[in-house]
């Protein structure tokens, strides 16, 4: 069942996590060798033997799939087999061994250059190790003259043996980190510079729900001579500012978006608009992916686009009409922390920066409202690349990301809840709002009014109405009516809780949640708001005898306040919860606060109306 507007960002993790984890596979060995040459070429050699646990680890890991970019990188198998816990070693056959495109989004397989290689292992049970040493071959960088390369060890498996080593040809003035690891550059071979570095994990640990990336927290080795943020920022700014040229052809589409419109702000909101909604989204990540956009030209020929895509045309339009923008390196997955040494490593997205409003856009993110961004490019380091610097973009501000539901209700003489309610967002809740009724509408009415019930705990018949969720030129509001069935037995006496309807993303998501025992790592905070104002009258013949009291908890950035007023039988509700952050991540001490704090809002939720 899907959840909509996840109002904690933290979820239950399976019983197993709580009584002892068993990873499903054991790495035995790990090993990385890189060599690279005075071009900044380079060979790295991968080697990894593993052994599966479980029966579950014959499906997930049976199948090994290693990608690369063809147009600049060769991968080789060197050697594939499986052990079998008897001993016997089986070598991987021809065809067990594949090249495959890359599977991109609605089949646009040309607009990337990732293969995979992917190796089928034979005969596995419980117990079998498996093995492979492969050669990736770069023969061409992006970036002539220039190398990187990085490596993360999560803690989810035990790695009994971690290496990496790393040659460098002597005019290579690389930059070393490997925070976590043991090891340093060691005398010098062949003439090449040396590097050894290994790591050992005898506990392994399991992902814990909402954490943040990997990167910001394990052992990790990473390596470039890019030299500074500055440098790989003006690398990619000088391919991306050739793609965004401005050409009679987008010219001539600027002029004609922005007819008649004479405010900045509103062109570069009218321009963000149309390439979010025109130009389809083709997922291809940095890295593998390549890192040079298309011209602003096939990008308008052909319509769709990746995210470097995206942003180059909105830069050539923007451009068009006069106005400074940057195309901006930044990871759209949940990495707060800069490595110290430069490279792409944790970044695999490209939005856009305009200076003069002080305003980073995303125009991938369809659903997101303008002026805001998804709740993932909050707080993240970020390079500007017309600017050749390094930045942050802001932390979010729980006044600008809110949902507000407004809902009357009324009990019915056979006890059902009739009801109608609307609901507004602002910010990356907004955009969360047009993603889930999106969603939604690929559903039959019935079905979706199903689905809504089923995750606020009730049921019943009724219908929504939205305004159009690709449609970023208007507010955002969906409109519902209902009829629940009854909540309890009328006549009294009983109690109810406060009824929901078809109102997703409230705050009955919070009374569901539970929470770690513990938590070993930090995990993703974002700022938010959401607010529910609700009138509930009951039939004559029906005596209210009492009503929740009035709450208020302010602690560790969070504000809950509830309060609940009766009046000639009819019960008006107002409730809020209010997370600021600092940052975009909490660090774990704050989880036993956060249990006590959702305690005590869970108990209000829970709270009756008492009736006769």
């Amino acid at each position: 069942m899907r959840m909509i507007l996840t109002l904690w960002l933290l979820l239950a993790t399976p019983a197993f996590a709580a009584n002892g984890y068993f990873p499903d596979i054991t790495i035995l060995k790990d090993h990385w060798l890189v060599v690279v040459r005075s071009d900044a070429t380079r060979d790295q050699t991968f080697e990894m033997l593993f052994q599966l646990n479980t029966d579950n680890a014959l499906s997930r890991f049976g199948t090994q799939s290693i990608a690369f970019n063809s147009d600049s990188a060769t991968l080789k198998v060197l050697e594939a087999y499986t052990l079998t816990p008897a001993g016997q070693r089986i070598n991987l056959e021809k065809n067990a061994i594949r090249i495959q495109s890359d599977p991109v989004s609605d089949g646009a397989t040309k607009f990337s250059d990732t293969k995979n290689v992917v190796m089928v292992f034979p005969r596995l049970e419980r117990g079998s190790k498996l093995y492979y040493r492969v050669k990736l071959h770069t023969f061409k960088n992006t970036y002539p003259g220039y190398f990187s390369t990085h490596n993360t060890y999560p803690p989810t498996y035990r790695r009994e043996d971690a290496k990496i080593e790393l040659r460098t040809a002597p005019n290579i003035k690389a930059q070393v980190d490997a925070p976590g690891m043991s090891g340093g550059q060691q005398p010098d071979m062949n003439g090449m510079k040396r590097w050894v570095y290994r790591y050992r994990n005898d506990k392994a640990q399991p992902y814990e729900s909402a954490q943040v990336a990997y990167s910001d927290f394990s052992p990790g080795f990473y390596a470039s001579n890019y030299g500074s943020w500055g440098t790989l920022a003006k690398l990619y700014d000088q391919k991306a500012t050739a793609a965004a040229k401005i050409t009679p052809k987008v010219k001539a589409l600027a002029e004609e978006l922005t007819l008649g419109i004479g405010d900045r702000a509103a062109q570069i909101k009218t321009l963000h608009h149309w390439v979010s909604r025109n130009i389809r989204y083709v997922a291809v990540d940095l890295g593998n992916g390549g890192i040079v956009p298309h011209s602003a030209d096939s990008i308008l020929d052909n319509h769709y686009g990746d995210c470097k895509d995206h942003a180059t045309l909105l830069q050539a339009l923007l451009a068009a009409k006069g106005i400074p923008s940057s195309q901006v390196i930044i990871g759209s997955n949940y990495a707060y922390v800069l490595p110290k040494v430069p490279g792409i490593f944790i970044f695999n997205h490209i939005i856009n920066y305009i200076p003069e409003l002080n305003l980073y856009l995303d125009t991938t993110a369809s659903m997101v409202p303008f002026g805001a961004l998804p709740d993932y490019e909050y707080d993240k380091p970020v390079l500007l690349t017309a600017l050749a610097k390094q930045d942050r973009t802001p932390v979010a501000k729980v006044q600008d990301h809110k949902v507000i539901v407004n809902a009357t209700m009324q009990m019915l003489p056979d006890g059902k809840i009739k009801g109608t309610a609307s609901i507004t967002g602002s910010g990356y809740k907004e955009g969360r709002l047009r993603s889930d009724y999106q969603y939604y509408s690929t559903d039959s009415l019935e079905d979706s009014v199903n689905a809504i019930l089923q995750e606020n705990g009730e049921t019943g018949v009724g219908e929504f109405k939205t305004t159009d969720p690709l449609d970023l030129a208007i507010p955002f509001s969906v409109n519902s009516e209902f009829v629940l069935d009854a909540p309890a037995n009328v006549p009294g006496p009983s109690g109810i809780t406060i009824p929901r309807g078809i109102v997703p993303g409230n705050l009955y998501a919070l009374s569901q949640y539970k929470l770690l025992e513990e938590r070993h790592f930090p995990r993703v905070c974002t700022s938010r708001e959401v607010e529910e104002n609700i009138t509930l009258s009951f039939p004559q013949g029906i005596s209210v005898e009492s009503i929740p009291p009035n709450t208020e908890i302010i602690r560790a950035g969070i504000t809950y306040r509830a309060t609940y007023t009766l009046t000639n039988n009819t019960i008006s509700i107002h409730r809020s919860f209010e997370r600021q952050n600092e940052r975009g991540f909490c660090d774990t001490a704050i989880q036993e606060a956060d249990k006590q704090l959702l305690e005590e809002i869970k108990r209000d939720l829970r709270a009756q109306i008492v009736y006769r």
